[in-house]
């Protein structure tokens, strides 16, 4: 989890980041494979990663890419 982060991070500040929407998310334009290049993990694990972000309403998936909270 926490290799997924420091890439969404890294994603971020590479200016993939969109600005915030009217509740606070930041649309990060990624691929699967690109975050689990990234990161140095499968691409299997970050879809994992990435369905417990969404169930525990950490991060919204997209087509395209993520939205994630700004903080």
């Amino acid at each position: 989890m926490e290799r997924l982060s420091l890439a969404l991070e890294q994603l971020a500040r590479s200016g993939r980041m969109g600005d915030a929407d009217a509740e606070g998310w930041r649309f990060v334009r990624t691929t699967q494979a690109e975050l689990a290049a990234t990161a140095n993990l499968s691409r299997q694990t970050v879809n994992g990663l990435i369905g417990e972000l969404v169930a525990q309403q950490k991060l919204r998936a997209a087509y395209g890419g993520l939205w994630v909270p700004a903080a």
